[in-house]
């Protein structure tokens, strides 16, 4: 009885697509080692650190411990020393950070649990809790994702290797090590919009996509976006009104939180800051230079191409083996 019982299990299991939790484990499991012994070299999760040294999300999450809104400049100009992804208030002289406030948020919690707990705070976030908050999520978000596409375990986990080792996703892991701000929130952004891709075409329980919404939107906020094609989902569901009142929930936190912010630091919900960041640099920066003189000018599109298509990188040999340059203005897509 206890062998029939066991076959009918099994026969079930495979009729409905799913797969023994152990399986499912060790898949997850040589994932996981395969990108270390793959990855780990370049990515080097033990150095993964944010200091305040200029980290705009660091900074601003300390000011906001401080009561003020504007990163803190005092005895340095304003209109020069300041850090790349911030706005300068002409009227005021204050400088406000643009970045997408997810990293703030992250920073603004660690350190205040951190003051919480122990009376101060070391305006440091060592490797364990920066690198297990981002590199943790991206390969159990991409695993998810992936399996519940093909149904397979072992696929699941081949897709999360390549898409983490094949793709821009390495190169931004890599960089990422000290909390620059703009390539975190590339990898952050994913993390939501896998969230919203795996739900949406998987089981549409809908709360999960409603998660990676107000993600993407704190991390890259044009996925605001998949709130269109997530709202569609919600209507034509089986749970509508529950649905729909999810979806709305998470684009208010989403964008109402985007809004609010813009209002206290500009005066305005509609004021990003990103027209104001190369206000007062010199041509000597060569990204304002290229905003002033046209930054979807037709004259970048040789550049661009050449960056994009037949641009070869350094190739180096180090005593981490071969290595290939990084090139400050992107690199061909022969390169991977």
């Amino acid at each position: 009885m206890q062998t029939e019982a066991t076959a009918d299990t099994g026969t079930k299991a495979k009729r409905s697509g799913s797969e023994p939790r152990w399986r499912v484990a060790v898949c997850f499991g040589i994932t996981v080692a395969a990108c270390y012994a793959v990855l780990g070299l370049r990515v080097q999760p033990s150095q993964w650190t944010i200091t305040p040294d200029g980290n705009a999300p660091m900074t601003e999450a300390l000011a906001w411990q401080a009561g003020r809104m504007d990163l803190p400049h005092e005895g340095r100009d304003t209109l020069r020393d300041r850090m790349h992804d911030t706005a300068w208030i002409e009227e005021t002289g204050k400088v406000y950070s643009i970045t997408p406030p997810l990293p703030t948020f992250f920073c603004f919690a660690v350190t205040f649990v951190e003051k919480l707990w122990l009376g101060e705070t070391s305006e440091t976030i060592g490797p364990v809790t920066y690198a297990s908050a981002v590199l943790v999520p991206l390969l159990c978000v991409g695993f998810w994702a992936f399996r519940t596409q093909t149904r397979s375990a072992a696929w699941a986990g081949l897709l999360t290797f390549a898409w983490l080792s094949a793709t821009a996703n390495y190169p931004l892991m890599v960089w990422s090590q000290g909390g620059n701000a703009g390539f975190l929130n590339q990898l952050l952004a994913q993390i939501g919009i896998l969230l919203i891709a795996g739900d949406l075409l998987g089981r549409r329980r809908i709360w999960p996509a409603a998660i990676g919404l107000v993600i993407g939107a704190w991390s890259r906020q044009m996925t605001v976006f998949y709130f269109l094609p997530l709202l569609g989902f919600a209507w034509f569901g089986q749970h509508r009104r529950r649905d729909l009142v999810v979806v709305i929930v998470a684009a208010v936190i989403g964008v109402g939180t985007l809004m609010t912010l813009n209002q206290l630091k500009f005066g305005s919900m509609f004021e990003t800051g990103y027209g104001l960041i190369y206000k007062g640099r010199g041509d000597d920066d060569h990204l304002a230079m290229r905003a002033r003189q046209g930054l979807f000018s037709p004259k970048w599109i040789r550049d661009n191409l050449a960056y994009m298509v037949w641009r070869r990188p350094e190739i180096t040999w180090s005593n981490q083996g071969l290595a290939l340059g990084q090139d400050p203005h992107g690199e061909s897509l022969a390169n991977g």
